[in-house]
């Protein structure tokens, strides 16, 4: 009950001024809420017309027009983080193709072009220290499992795997400019196929099979334990092939070469550097602060202009000059197009019990030149004529089994779906940014054991053809090649020389001499 002094007293005066105070705050309400209605309806009439227009021109963005928004603000991240450039930026090489490092300015021959400090590496010592995997890697067992491996860099791929799908990451602004991998490890089956060689179709079975196993061991297991981490919708196989091939060809060692345990990392920028056969080697390094740190732990990589750039100039270094083209192919998805040094093929004289003893010099390794190497002509020519003396193995004996040799790779040539002449010819009457890039590639790469196969036979004719087939003479000039410090090997499949092409010599027809 209320006090007496506060009882309100309801004459009609009082009850017509409630109602007009009623009355006011309902119009005040209605009022506000058209006025609601009206900021909502305007908010989305801007939203859904005004803007339309900018929303097109968002997704009619080329892809060039995206990798440049992504370069800006990978820049912008290196900077705020300590990183140098020189006059450097990336772009394309040309509409919807691959990136390259240009030069902005006049850049000197070993001047500093870039710094990028070691915080910034994807690595697999940031997998150990600076990645949230890095508790994964000091805790769980099977992780250890894998890191302890020599050489195949896992802890660089577990970090990438889950730093690039972490949408909080630190090194985002840098995974979201790394490219997938070119690798032909890669390519569909029906692109393989082009490439006409069952070497490398075998060899790119062979890595991929050793990848799968590791993720179904590996990350599967990641996926199972770690949800908040990885993810099935995330880290694919094909995520996980492409970030494995991405440190295994795009990766720089990051530790002394004096360190007995090899640890790489994707540097930024570093990974915009094309490869340009006959380039000077240095240019790079480590940088180390021994005073303060870990003389062991570099703090930066500096980069240093292996030759003078002018504005708008493409910096390349070489990737190796003594490097076999099936490399080139396997990680990098090409072949250098001035580079003929890694071309060979094998020859393989096909595994038979009726072979003679002593087994050796059953495979060998023929470049560019198309010579063959004497000792498995002579262990050839051998297998051809049984239970001869040495006294038999005459001049003739040598004509008949070098013809009969060309004719083999004239077989093996004749079983491939084209020839040389045709390779060349598309390759010629074709602009190279007009073909899709897989096709032109394996273009570029059957030619080039198609010409050797060729070399061969007006080699090894020419020989059938001297007065004394056994003197060691050849139609073509030597040309150094990669197969020079390679020796016959009987022990094919310890073997790492895969070459563009390999063609097994069958005996079908031996001649028995009594």
């Amino acid at each position: 009950m209320l006090p007496i002094s506060s009882k309100q007293s309801f004459s009609p005066l009082n009850e017509y001024s409630q109602r007009e105070v009623n009355r006011s705050r309902f119009l005040r309400i209605f009022a506000c809420s058209i006025g609601f209605w009206v900021f909502f309806l305007g908010i989305y009439y801007i939203s859904n017309n005004i803007p339309i227009k900018q929303v097109e021109n968002k997704t009619s963005q080329t892809e060039d027009q995206i990798k440049e928004q992504q370069f800006k603000v990978l820049i912008e991240w290196m900077k705020k983080s300590g990183a140098r450039m020189n006059g450097v930026e990336g772009k394309s090489m040309f509409a919807g193709g691959g990136r390259g490092l240009y030069a902005t300015k006049e850049i000197r021959q070993y001047e500093n072009a870039f710094t990028v400090p070691s915080n910034l590496w994807i690595s697999d010592r940031n997998a150990k220290k600076r990645s949230a995997i890095s508790y994964l890697i000091a805790k769980d067992d099977m992780v250890k499992k894998y890191i302890d491996k020599a050489g195949d860099s896992w802890g660089l791929i577990l970090m990438l795997e889950y730093e690039q799908y972490n949408p909080f990451s630190f090194w985002k602004p840098y995974t979201d400019f790394i490219p997938k991998p070119a690798s032909s490890i890669r390519w569909n089956d029906s692109d393989i196929i082009e490439v006409q060689s069952t070497l490398i179709k075998s060899k790119i079975e062979s890595n991929k099979k050793y990848i799968r196993a590791a993720y179904d061991e590996l990350m599967i297991y990641l996926i199972k334990k770690y949800p908040n981490m990885f993810s099935a919708e995330n880290n694919t196989f094909e995520s996980f092939l492409a970030s494995s091939l991405t440190a295994w060809s795009r990766s720089f060692e990051t530790v002394p070469s004096s360190e007995p345990v090899r640890e790489r990392g994707l540097v930024p920028l570093g990974d915009l550097l094309n490869h340009k056969s006959g380039v000077p080697q240095v240019h790079w390094s480590l940088v180390y602060d021994k005073k303060d740190c870990d003389p062991k732990e570099p703090l930066a990589f500096e980069f240093y202009a292996p030759e003078d750039k002018q504005p708008g100039e493409e910096i390349v270094i070489t990737y190796s000059d003594h490097r076999a083209t099936t490399s080139w192919f396997l990680w990098g998805g090409f072949s250098p197009l001035d580079y003929f040094y890694g071309d060979y093929i094998t020859l393989e004289i096909t595994d038979n019990p009726e072979l003679p003893e002593p087994k050796t010099n059953r495979l060998t390794w023929v470049g560019r030149d198309g010579q063959v190497s004497e000792e498995f002509l002579e262990y050839y020519i051998k297998c051809k004529y049984r239970n001869f003396r040495e006294n038999d193995f005459a001049k003739s004996m040598w004509k008949s089994g070098l013809e009969d040799l060309a004719k083999n790779i004239e077989k093996f040539e004749n079983t491939l779906p084209t020839t040389l002449f045709n390779d060349l010819n598309e390759i010629k009457n074709n602009d190279k940014e007009k073909i899709e890039f897989k096709r032109f590639q394996g273009l570029i790469f059957r030619s080039r054991f198609k010409f050797i196969m060729k070399e061969i036979q007006m080699n090894v004719r020419f020989r059938a053809n001297l007065d004394n087939p056994k003197e060691k003479k050849w139609s073509s000039t030597k040309e150094n090649s990669i197969v020079d410090g390679f020796s016959n090997s009987n022990d094919w499949t310890n073997s790492n020389k895969i070459g563009l092409s390999m063609i097994s010599v069958v005996l079908d027809d031996p001649v028995e001499f009594f």
